[in-house]
């Protein structure tokens, strides 16, 4: 039977390894992008994908998108910790994700796999620390983490109303080759360290779980190969568990492979917190410009990790997780040659 997968919002970090994995596995690919102009799509095209337009936001396109296919991977979503108009975030990551699972549903797609791609911060910050795929999710720190949760809970909902095998995958902080400049991005972090815009740690003990782009794409291949029964109507969290690094710990492998010295300063939550608040507000009414230090990230901070369990997706998807300094170094690497370091 031959295989066709469309991945929707291809043209992302998580998108493109997507496609690359799943063409690797012999699929065919449908890659999806709001605008064929766009710089991802001879990129997409050169791995052997079929660029196509569809929008989470146009149920139309996407019914286009996903007509025939035998499995759907939704990497569609807005990642920033800001935006100037935060309506943008319930388009995307709640109503655009449940336009995906109706659009598998209602368009000759119903018996096909919808993996859903999430982060594992749209748990929040539970009462059990680490928490596994079947604790009750906490309060959230910032608005992205609370509309993937909403997008998370209609796309389950749905699933389980409809029969639509549906996979949940949460990632933890993502790093490898071809990360993007968004803010809060790990790639960002090298960028901004290298260019000596970082003097100082932000929450130097606060502990946060980090997953190779590598293993991201291993995820996605066993979640879209596996047995139906084995996979189908399960989440699962996505990081290195094992290897989970204080803010410090993140900065002192960045001055290893970078020669920069790690900031010896922290700068103090409360102060920081503060000043992201001021930022923001500013950003909001009057430059509509990315403040340095958004509010939501400085909550993030303040509030502390996110620590989870990851031992479903090693004993069920078969995942044996790289060393987060391996991601680091390939990531800073990438980021030395753009930026002609």
């Amino acid at each position: 039977m031959e295989r066709t997968a469309v991945v929707i919002g291809a043209g992302g970090f998580i998108g493109k390894g997507a496609v690359k994995v799943l063409l690797e596995d012999g699929f065919e690919v449908r890659a999806t992008v709001r605008d064929l102009n766009c710089d991802s799509t001879s990129e997409l095209q050169n791995l052997g994908a079929k660029v196509v337009t569809a929008d989470v936001t146009d149920k139309s396109s996407l019914e286009k998108a996903v007509s025939g296919c035998t499995t759907v991977v939704n990497c569609a979503g807005i990642y920033r910790w800001w935006v100037p108009d935060i309506g943008v975030y319930k388009d995307v990551n709640e109503t655009g994700s449940l336009n995906v699972a109706e659009a598998c549903i209602s368009h000759g797609a119903k018996d096909c796999r919808l993996l859903h791609i999430s982060t594992a911060m749209a748990y929040g910050f539970p009462e059990d620390m680490p928490f596994t795929e079947d604790s009750k999710p906490g309060p959230f720190a910032a608005e992205y983490p609370r509309s993937k949760a909403n997008g998370d809970e209609m796309v389950w909902n749905i699933s389980n109303e409809r029969g639509l095998s549906t996979v949940i995958l949460y990632l933890g902080c993502v790093s490898g080759k071809g990360d993007t400049f968004s803010t809060g991005r790990p790639a960002s972090v090298y960028r901004d360290f290298m260019l000596g815009k970082i003097p100082m740690l932000v929450g130097p003990d606060t502990k946060y779980i980090y997953v190779h782009i590598k293993d991201v794409e291993e995820a996605i291949r066993k979640s879209a190969i596996l047995p139906a029964a084995e996979v189908c109507g399960h989440k699962f969290l996505i990081g290195n568990s094992r290897n989970i690094l204080t803010t410090r710990e993140f900065f002192q492998i960045m001055s290893k492979y970078t020669g920069k010295p790690c900031p010896s300063s922290s700068l103090n939550l409360q102060v920081g917190y503060g000043l992201g608040w001021l930022m923001t507000l500013y950003a909001t009414n009057v430059s509509k410009q990315e403040p340095l230090m958004p509010i939501d990230i400085m909550r993030t901070a303040k509030w502390g990790g996110i620590i989870y369990d990851c031992t479903k997706s090693e004993q069920v998807l078969g995942l044996k997780y790289t060393p987060i300094e391996e991601a680091m170094s390939e990531s800073i690497q990438d980021v030395k040659r753009r930026l002609n370091l």
